[in-house]
């Protein structure tokens, strides 16, 4: 048997045990995004929830939700999350996006009006403040 031939044999099925070993950290570190994606869905969510009940209207900016109490930003940031938050009266959409991840929220008063998180399962929102 030729000696190049079994080297090329040999690179190949290192490589192949590298590139199967990588997945499950690609999957861990996919896994853990989506769960910050979730968890700052749920609390713009929620924060806007406690804003809505004491203005009557939904916070049209980010900083609003902050001074409202809202504790998501750390986690986005962490997680490089950008947060598009669109609101008027009682109507807001809120969208989240990352590397390979998007999420939508939007309410027309208190009902869901639409929830999109991709192929998985959408997380359980709050209810109320």
């Amino acid at each position: 048997m030729d000696g190049r031939l079994v080297l090329l044999g040999l690179i190949v099925a290192a490589a192949v045990l590298v590139a199967r070993d990588m997945e499950p950290a690609r999957s861990a570190a996919q896994l853990e995004r989506d769960r910050a994606v979730d968890a700052v869905l749920v609390e713009v969510d929620r924060t806007q929830q406690c804003y809505r009940a004491r203005r009557r209207r939904y916070a049209e900016t980010i900083p609003s939700l902050q001074f409202a109490g809202g504790h998501f930003m750390r986690t986005a940031l962490a997680h490089d999350l950008d947060i598009d938050l669109r609101a008027a009266g009682d109507v807001y959409v809120q969208r989240i996006t990352g590397a390979g991840v998007e999420a939508v929220l939007e309410r027309r008063g208190t009902e869901v009006v639409r929830l999109e998180v991709g192929d998985r399962s959408a997380p359980r929102l709050a209810r109320g403040c």
